[in-house]
């Protein structure tokens, strides 16, 4: 169950699995993309007293995690510099929803949707911290970024899917602008439900 992640080496997919006779707990897990091999549970330690609903990895092997409490309430995202460091909070306001969680190639920025203004926005901020940045304009969801990283998307909350350029190596983003009507496609509230290959197209259901 949840996002399902390739990671950079192209031979291994990561998860979060349901554990057993638990409606809301989960356990990431990793497998070989061939799917002939077993099960690998994904080291922790996680962060205390929250559950695992996705997780996402950086090509340098840092990571982010969504959070939440059990009933499925209070998502959050924690963050850590590598596999065995400890977990500390990347997006974490009280009384708010942060989810589908996205590093940027470089793995040197984190975008993701938050609820902060009572409207769900997409965000960018630097990893592993700085202020954040709200790209989307009147609501937006699903941000994922190309494959150069010289692009952001996302979904507007009419259906229509955006694009942000993106300039320079601070860097700089641009005003969205309309690519396509995407209403005919399937979407989530919590994570990414798309991607976008190296030529540009996009992959979606």
């Amino acid at each position: 169950r949840g996002h399902a992640l390739n990671l950079p080496d192209g031979r291994t997919v990561v998860y979060p699995r349901g554990r057993p006779g638990s409606q809301w707990g989960y356990t990431v897990m990793s497998r070989g993309a061939g799917a002939s091999g077993p099960e690998d549970t994904v080291a922790g330690p996680w962060p205390p007293g929250r559950l695992i609903a996705e997780s996402e990895i950086a090509p340098s092997g840092a990571q982010v995690v969504r959070t939440m409490l059990p009933g499925g309430l209070d998502r959050d995202l924690w963050g850590r510099r590598d596999g065995r460091s400890p977990f500390f909070k990347v997006a974490a306001d009280s009384g708010v929803q942060e989810r589908a969680v996205r590093f940027s190639p470089d793995g040197q920025w984190v975008s993701f949707v938050s609820d902060f203004t009572r409207t769900e926005e997409v965000y960018v901020q630097p990893f592993p911290g700085g202020g954040r940045l709200q790209v989307s304009v009147n609501g937006g969801r699903e941000p994922a970024w190309s494959r150069d990283g010289r692009a952001l998307y996302y979904r507007a909350l009419d259906g229509w899917m955006m694009e942000v350029p993106v300039d320079g190596a601070l860097p700089n983003f641009g005003q969205p602008r309309r690519l396509f009507d995407a209403t005919a496609y399937a979407s989530n509230p919590f994570f990414v439900s798309y991607d976008v290959g190296p030529d540009g197209r996009f992959l979606m259901w």
